[in-house]
């Protein structure tokens, strides 16, 4: 009888324990910073001629690419190079190549750096003339393409979050 007793508590033991290891492996879900309205309003302006930058005829996704994987001089890159404005297309030309920013890469340059860096560096290429919310709601939409979920808060341009805190 004792050894039923004994048996018992190493059986309640182990599955304490085992509870504890699953438990404990999982990570925690990321914190939410920015909302769905954001990122809808930040993909609008990526994809949209007149949406960002001094330059009213262009938009974001004519120098990162629709998919955001920025430019290495594919033919299938969309939009296709050659649609796109003689002035532009010079304009990357001369660059070489434009950066991601979406995926490993992105991840890789901006994942330990803070939301409010992203907002800045937004800021400074759309221009002074385009406004703060353009900037964040881009940054949401940037975050979004890499994995962050959207939730309840709304992200501001003073927000400081690690990137790959909020990424999955």
């Amino acid at each position: 009888m004792a050894w039923i007793a004994i048996m018992q508590k190493c059986l309640i033991l182990a599955i304490a324990a085992s509870g504890y290891f699953v438990l404990s492996a999982q990570r925690p879900e990321p914190a939410t910073i920015f909302t769905s309205a954001q990122a809808e309003a930040g993909r609008k302006a990526f994809q949209n001629k007149g949406g960002t930058s001094g330059n009213k005829d262009a938009a974001c996704a004519y120098c990162h690419t629709t998919a955001l994987t920025g430019r290495k001089g594919a033919p299938d890159e969309l939009p296709a190079l050659s649609s796109l404005e003689p002035a532009m297309q010079q304009s990357i030309q001369n660059s070489g190549s434009i950066p991601p920013l979406a995926g490993a890469d992105f991840i890789a340059k901006w994942g330990a750096l803070t939301t409010n860096a992203l907002v800045e560096r937004i800021k400074l290429a759309a221009g002074q003339f385009e406004p703060e919310e353009t900037s964040v709601n881009l940054a949401a939409y940037i975050l979004q393409v890499n994995g962050a979920a959207p939730g309840p808060r709304p992200l501001t341009a003073a927000t400081t979050v690690e990137i790959r805190s909020v990424v999955r």
